[in-house]
């Protein structure tokens, strides 16, 4: 097992990327969270790229340095290792984040802190608030989330060891700030498909 004491520079960089935000329409994380991943993983080129069920590059992102900077130079041979991680994103989407070393290889702590962080860039690129809920805040989002997959109120305080009590309060909150009344609203606004119109049977089919 590598060793994976972080140094006090470490540390700050993974409160920060913890605490950071999915970007609301977009399925790519913002430029800070990659200069987060760099400094916990030493690159000289980080970037990701959305792709379609048909392969298509929908929407790419790329410090300087990076791959497709080199692209543009003719110079893409001069990676000496690369690491990639995907997620997927929708139906049939993928989000593939890499990074890439031109003069050294990757080593088993930074493979094992890529793999430690995963959950976090998971969240960053599958948990995209949409407009109707980009002002709710992260735990209010996920008492949402964890609503949507059918938990109760009970068993959704066991998951995030909070008081059923909290879980209530965000629940109220969420309702308040989204215009809806009920467990239904609530899940229809956060999935971006709160159309008035639709009856029950409707609403669970676009959940499906």
């Amino acid at each position: 097992m590598p060793n994976m004491v972080l140094t006090p520079a470490e540390q700050t960089a993974l409160s920060s990327l913890i605490a950071a935000e999915p970007v609301p329409g977009h399925p790519l994380p913002e430029r800070r969270v990659l200069e987060l991943i760099d400094r916990l993983i030493p690159c000289d080129g980080i970037g990701g790229s959305y792709y379609a069920e048909t392969g298509e590059v929908v929407e790419s992102i790329d410090l300087p340095g990076g791959f497709l900077a080199r692209l543009e130079q003719h110079d893409a041979t001069c990676v000496a290792d690369s690491l990639h991680i995907g997620f997927r994103n929708g139906s049939g989407n993928v989000v593939d984040l890499w990074l890439d070393r031109t003069g050294t290889t990757f080593d088993d702590r930074d493979v094992a802190m890529l793999a430690m962080l995963a959950p976090l860039l998971r969240r960053l690129v599958r948990e995209r608030p949409t407009p109707h809920t980009a002002h709710l805040t992260v735990q209010e989002r996920r008492v949402l989330m964890l609503v949507s997959g059918g938990l109760t109120n009970a068993e959704i305080a066991g998951r995030l060891s909070v008081a059923p009590c909290t879980v209530r309060k965000h629940l109220e909150h969420s309702y308040r700030k989204l215009g809806v009344t009920s467990r239904m609203g609530a899940i229809a606004a956060l999935q971006g498909c709160d159309h008035p119109e639709l009856d029950l049977r409707a609403r669970l089919e676009r959940f499906a």
